[in-house]
């Protein structure tokens, strides 16, 4: 497995692999997430967020996604406070 953070220093294309991401669905996020998807360094984005993904939100990660590599997007639900 390789872990890393979307805003890590970029090593080069590895467009063998599927990237697996799971973010909170703040504006900060889905930008840096729009970022990725215009220079995508994997061939594949599964995308999860942790509770509701808002429609502009949405729009952003489709227009960002010139290459069509998002395979799936999912809400989980998951956050909460302990």
């Amino acid at each position: 497995f390789l872990f890393q953070r979307l805003d890590a220093e970029r090593r080069g294309q590895m467009l063998h692999l599927k990237a697996v991401v799971f973010l909170r669905p703040t504006r900060e996020n889905v930008e840096m997430l729009a970022k990725e998807l215009k220079e995508p360094m994997f061939g594949e984005y599964h995308l999860f967020f942790s509770n509701v993904l808002s429609n502009d939100s949405v729009r952003m990660l489709a227009q960002a996604d010139e290459f069509e590599l998002v395979k799936q997007i999912h809400e989980c639900y998951a956050d909460f406070y302990a």
